[in-house]
């Protein structure tokens, strides 16, 4: 249970995916209202809306009406896996079950457009000025909190990049490594072509295009396995990513492709350089 302002969902970013957030109308003597994570969504009211539905917090015989939902929050976990949900607080003050919740401890979250450390001072002097009876604070730079959380993602994350740069490498290389064995073995039909007329364009053209058939139907299976093994991947996901970002495939597929065209170009200019007279010596 999370006790907040009206205004908590847009200063910590979270976005409500159904339904609506806190207003200032939400207050001691109106309607008693609750807003929902999406974790708890699911788990209640599965495939179900959960606004409109009754909450019955601490015991209360009342009904406390959900009003929104809103998406996970990156707290212990990666994302807040937990069935969370948020109450006003001045609402909840003026609950004889809640208000000592609401005492214990309170947390002021800022939202900065610059570095956290240049605001710090002024907001601690108008807090100080706006309550002087507070007693001591706590100041936590959120970046920095969670730095360390998600180091060993960070880590895991260039352990991957650096596995997909040697992959891509070797596959570069063996595409090469392909194209230029197969021009060696057609050499001598190479310069037939030439010897009988070919230009030494189309040559280039044949040996790059079979580099791109090539490459273009490993993009097309590495595609289709892309899309089934993201599934495994995709409780990993936070922040809204998916894994099957079109962008993502788009510029992986471009990246192939130009490298495909960057392994076969070397064999294709000796192919187009074939020498006429030595295949009709040979003949």
């Amino acid at each position: 249970m999370n006790l907040t302002t009206a205004n908590f969902f847009q200063v910590a970013g979270l976005e409500v995916r159904e339904g609506r957030g806190f207003t200032q109308w939400d207050r001691e003597g109106t309607q008693k209202v609750a807003v929902v994570n999406t974790s708890f969504a699911q788990r209640a009211w599965p495939g179900r809306s959960a606004v409109g539905r009754c909450l019955f917090v601490s015991g209360d015989a009342d009904c406390t009406t959900v009003v929104g939902v809103v998406e996970p929050a990156v707290n212990w976990t990666l994302p807040e896996t937990d069935p969370v949900y948020y109450l006003p607080i001045s609402q909840a003050s003026s609950d004889p079950s809640l208000s000592g919740w609401a005492s214990i401890q309170r947390s002021l979250i800022v939202r900065t457009a610059s570095s956290p450390g240049r605001v710090e001072a002024p907001v601690l002097a108008a807090m100080a000025e706006l309550f002087p009876e507070l007693p001591g604070h706590h100041v936590r730079n959120l970046s920095t909190q969670f730095a360390s959380r998600i180091r060993t993602w960070r880590t895991g994350t260039r352990l991957f990049g650096a596995s997909a740069m040697l992959a891509v490498l070797l596959a570069g290389i063996g595409l090469y490594a392909v194209i230029a064995f197969g021009v060696r073995q057609r050499e001598h039909e190479f310069g037939i072509r030439r010897a009988l007329g070919a230009k030494a364009s189309n040559l280039l053209r044949m040996v790059l295009a079979r580099g791109v058939s090539l490459a273009t139907a490993g993009v097309v299976a590495g595609t289709l396995a892309a899309l089934w093994a993201g599934r495994f991947v995709e409780p990993l996901l936070f922040d809204g990513r998916t894994p099957r970002d079109p962008l993502a495939f788009g510029v992986a597929t471009l990246v192939l492709l130009t490298i495909a065209l960057m392994a076969s170009f070397l064999p294709a200019r000796h192919a187009a350089r074939a020498d006429p007279r030595r295949a009709l010596e040979a003949e």
